[in-house]
């Protein structure tokens, strides 16, 4: 880069460049107060049965009465491997339902009082078995990108009967730094995160 600076068209041009570019505004999820992001760079190393239980023992906190028990929700953002369908016994849940209204989110299922939500409950059932988690994905970044910026911001985590919000989101993580964990460092407030 040092070199390209050193000529004076390109530093000019990079200047522009970076004078016009709009910066992307990191938002919060809609209902949800708090997201928490479990990854990792390798596949295969338990990052979905972390979630889910790190998610079902916050929604189980013990310091909590029932009532005032904390309200958790799991996100499987894995596109291409979804498996928190399987791990919370929803692999033959119905597909979810959208909320009444314009434009309609997606409802999450609920399995063990923990509102879930994943690209495997979206997709069509593999030939030959009721299961969804083994329907291959063949997208590219932007059609990946897409799904899962739908999954984050569409998904209406409010509880049906008190309407109130999540307290926290856990976020299971596709493995690598690819486009899924790229659209959410760049969108999305996440717990943890540096400010600066």
């Amino acid at each position: 880069m040092r070199i390209l600076w050193a000529f004076p068209d390109v530093r000019d041009h990079l200047r522009r460049c970076r004078a016009k570019a709009v910066p992307i505004q990191k938002r919060s999820l809609p209902h949800v107060k708090q997201v928490l992001a479990v990854a990792s760079g390798k596949g295969g190393v338990g990052k979905s049965t972390v979630a889910v239980n790190l998610a079902l023992s916050l929604a189980m906190h013990a310091e909590h009465a029932p009532r005032q028990r904390p309200r958790v929700g799991v996100l499987d953002l894995d596109i291409f491997g979804p498996s928190i369908p399987k791990l919370m016994a929803l692999e033959d849940a119905e597909e979810p339902r959208l909320t009444e209204g314009k434009p309609g989110a997606m409802v999450p299922l609920v399995n063990h009082g923990l509102p879930c939500m994943s690209m495997g409950f979206l997709l069509p059932k593999s030939q030959g078995t009721d299961s969804s988690t083994d329907t291959p994905v063949v997208w590219r970044g932007l059609m990946v990108q897409k799904a899962a910026q739908q999954l984050l911001f569409d998904v209406d985590w409010r509880d049906p009967e008190s309407d109130a919000e999540l307290d926290l989101l856990v976020i299971d993580m596709p493995p690598g730094t690819g486009d899924v964990a790229l659209t959410l460092a760049q969108l999305v407030k996440v717990e943890g995160e540096d400010a600066s």
